[in-house]
């Protein structure tokens, strides 16, 4: 069975997952800033993403594995 999605208080989706399907359950989090822009998604394997942002534009993006590469 799927977890119901989380959002923050601006409607703004922070938690999801596959739970119960065939695949590998995996939870994604994700983080904003003041401005409504992601600065962050993490999955429970370990993986990241990390944004940086500049008047609404995206700057950079870098992304992690697991095992830190």
């Amino acid at each position: 069975m799927t977890s119901l999605p989380q959002y923050n208080l601006a409607g703004r989706l922070t938690q999801v997952d596959n739970a119960g399907s065939v695949v590998p359950e995996v939870t994604l989090s994700m983080a904003y800033d003041f401005e409504g822009n992601r600065t962050w998604l993490q999955d429970s394997l370990g993986g990241g993403t990390s944004y940086a942002w500049n008047n609404q534009r995206l700057q950079s993006m870098a992304m992690s594995t697991a095992d830190g590469k």
